[in-house]
């Protein structure tokens, strides 16, 4: 009968604790309380309805134990969790370990198979060095016997040589003579000149010498060897000292010619070639030529030199046939006299401009001085020229670059007019040089096929009015006349020359008296019957 009232006041216990703590309910209700244990005063006084202050503080505290219990409740299910996960990850760990232990014990062995495949390597590499240090020894016997057999051969090769030759010499009487030289030395190349063109003439020199003696001497040089050592002989001084580390070379290694500095003779030719071939010999030849005049020279001395140059130089003959006669000297020039028509107008124009006036020509109002022409500066081949060539050219009006007439030397290039407009008279003004100063000529007769007329001379110069002149325009401009000479036209202020249809060389005259009709006039006649 107690046990089922106390079961009832413990259901009541259990039901008033769930709806107010329900925490401690849940603890209560797995507690089991011990068999000695009475609750049952306890469990009434709680169980009571009436609220005395023991229940008031009971209830106090079971709240504060109720709070405090589920705050370590969740704590504790926290930690648990926390365990599992740790001990799971324990397990994954200790799985690893183990995983990593198999892979250790697997390397260890393979390490160990390794030493001993090693161990085996080792011994065979010992074994095959022993069996090469023996076969060492063998091919060093077998070398030995090899060099005391070449000594043999060598030995009984000399003495097969030694007795053909004793009997070559038994059976032709006569011992084998080496080739002997048919031509003898020059001088030798020292390239010691400070000129730079002299010393390329003397290195063509030797050269042509030195591959002449070199062809007809051909048996004495059989191999490079000797062409080379030939060549090197033949020079000094500087020359020698360029190449004496080469030919020094050559004689330690006499049979390789790979560790020559030339293996050919073509290859020293080369480098000497670049060494001492700096010049333009077609170019040089052409300046010479450019400064080259008979003048009161001997007819042959003149002749040779120009054709050496006109060599040179590789003009063809009808370019060296007119370059001489304009380098004659006029005595020679008046002896040369053909039938044909064109011919002999060429004759008379060059007898013209080598003509000289035997009168100074007046001064002019303007005191400058002359202009020199000094060409293009870009003509690397252009020659020096001497104060004595330069005044020559300057008082003849020569191209100071060609020696010719009718351009300077900037526009020497261009081609000569066969028969150029002739030279002006007194009282014509002329642009000299390049400044445009206006320099009056001495008066100068016209030259006809048909007549013949001496030069005037001491002619006196007349003053004339300055006139305006384009240098552009190369037309008489019409002055008034200071003089009228028997073969002159009254009404003749200007003249032109120009070829007609046979061929010969005429004189036109403009017929009006106005500047601007002879203007015209010339400029009609140029159209008509242009230059050649």
């Amino acid at each position: 009968m107690a046990s089922n009232q106390d079961a009832s006041i413990m259901n009541q216990l259990l039901d008033s604790f769930r709806g107010s703590w329900p925490n401690l309910a849940s603890a209560i209700g797995d507690y089991t309380f011990p068999p000695d244990s009475n609750p049952t005063p306890l469990l009434t006084t709680i169980a009571s309805t009436s609220d005395s202050p023991e229940k008031i503080m009971f209830c106090s505290l079971l709240k504060c134990f109720d709070l405090k219990f589920g705050v370590l409740n969740r704590q504790i299910s926290h930690q648990l969790a926390t365990i599992s996960e740790l001990e799971s990850n324990f397990k994954s760990m200790k799985g690893h370990i183990s995983e990593l232990d198999e892979r250790l014990t697997l390397a260890h062995q393979d390490t160990l198979k390794a030493r001993e495949i090693i161990e085996t390597k080792n011994q065979q590499v010992e074994s095959r060095l022993n069996d090469i240090n023996t076969l060492n020894m063998r091919i060093s016997k077998l070398n030995a016997h090899i060099s005391s057999g070449n000594d043999e051969i060598f030995k009984l090769r000399t003495q097969i040589q030694n007795n053909i030759a004793n009997s070559n010499i038994v059976s032709n009487e006569q011992a084998i003579r080496t080739p002997r030289r048919t031509t003898t030395d020059h001088d030798k190349f020292t390239g010691n000149h400070n000129n730079m063109e002299k010393r390329q003439l003397a290195y063509e020199r030797w050269k042509t010498q030195v591959q002449q003696t070199i062809i007809v001497d051909k048996p004495c040089f059989p191999g490079e060897f000797e062409k080379i050592s030939y060549i090197t002989g033949q020079l000094t001084d500087k020359a020698w000292d360029s190449v004496q580390d080469g030919v020094q070379m050559m004689n330690k290694n006499p049979h390789h010619p790979a560790k020559w500095a030339w293996e050919t003779s073509e290859e020293l030719w080369s480098v000497l070639d670049g060494r001492y071939m700096l010049l333009d010999v077609t170019q040089t030849a052409k300046n010479k030529l450019d400064t080259l005049f008979q003048e009161k020279r001997a007819y042959g001395d003149f002749k040779v030199d120009f054709d050496h140059f006109a060599e040179k130089a590789k003009y063809d003959d009808r370019t060296k046939v007119d370059m001489l006669r304009k380098r004659l000297n006029i005595r020679i020039t008046n002896v040369i006299d053909n039938q044909d028509a064109r011919n002999l107008g060429q004759q008379e124009h060059i007898a013209k401009i080598q003509q000289t006036s035997s009168y100074s020509p007046r001064q002019d109002l303007t005191h400058s001085q002359d202009a020199i022409d000094a060409g293009d500066p870009m003509d690397l081949g252009r020659v020096k020229l001497t104060e004595s060539d330069r005044k020559h050219k300057k008082d003849n009006h020569l191209c100071l670059t060609c020696g010719q007439k009718g351009h300077f030397a900037k526009d020497h290039h261009r081609k000569i007019d066969p028969i150029p407009m002739p030279a002006r008279s007194i009282n014509h003004p002329s642009v000299s040089g390049g400044n445009g100063r206006l320099q009056s000529r001495a008066y100068v007769p016209p030259i006809s096929s048909q007549q013949k007329y001496p030069p005037h001379q001491n002619m006196q110069p007349w003053l004339t009015p300055h006139m305006y002149y384009n240098q552009a325009q190369y037309i008489p401009q019409h002055y008034s006349q200071g003089f009228q000479s028997d073969y002159l036209r009254p009404t003749a202020p200007a003249r032109l020359r120009a070829l007609d249809n046979t061929g010969s060389i005429t004189d036109t005259y403009p017929e009006d008296k106005d500047s601007k009709d002879v203007v015209r006039a010339v400029g009609n006649q140029l159209k008509d019957k242009p230059l050649p």
